[in-house]
């Protein structure tokens, strides 16, 4: 038997347990039931109810990007952060994207990236455009071993965690937004 045909052969017993296996079942199984959500609202705490990103971080807490500021959650209560424990502030309250990485949290907002140092408590801004360039919306946010990979309207910049030094990919022109 060919490697292409172990392959059709494997994906067709997949297929054919699939459509064998009821719904329900597996909608049981993995408990996606209305009674197992708990709905957070303003009411609850939060600046607001549009919620555009969550991410956790190593020590268990969930992050919130929020049209009105980053939010912490702890799982009972929620916390507008703003401003660093240095009084070091978030460059803009719009927050779109959020990436844990360690003892940091990189959060985009509309203003620049911020880096967010969770053992001390402070913010740093990056600006990512110079001179002429007219976008610092920050809108993705991904990671690599060595980089901190950050797609804005502008273009995609890559930040070495070793150094924070930034440099800007040149794309096509036509594909300048990266999400």
């Amino acid at each position: 038997m060919t490697w292409n045909s172990q392959i059709i052969k494997n994906f067709i017993v997949f297929l054919t347990l699939l459509l064998i296996t009821p719904l329900n079942t597996l909608a049981d199984e993995i408990n996606f039931r209305a009674e197992n959500f708990t709905h957070l609202t303003i009411e609850d705490g939060l600046p607001q109810n549009n919620v555009r990103c969550i991410e956790e971080d190593q020590y268990g807490f969930l992050w919130l990007c929020t049209g009105d500021g980053l939010v912490r959650y702890d799982g009972y209560e929620f916390e507008l952060v703003t401003e660093g424990t240095d009084g070091s502030r978030i460059s803009n309250t719009i927050v779109r994207t959020i990436l844990a990485d360690g003892d940091n949290l990189w959060v985009g907002t509309d203003k620049g990236l911020n880096r967010f140092d969770l053992k001390k408590g402070v913010f740093e801004n990056h600006m990512l455009y110079e001179g002429y360039i007219s976008s610092n919306k920050v809108i993705a946010l991904s990671a690599s071993k060595d980089f901190i990979f950050v797609g804005t309207r502008n273009g995609l910049y890559e930040i070495k965690k070793s150094n924070e030094n930034i440099r800007k990919n040149e794309l096509p022109v036509d594909s300048t937004s990266i999400r």
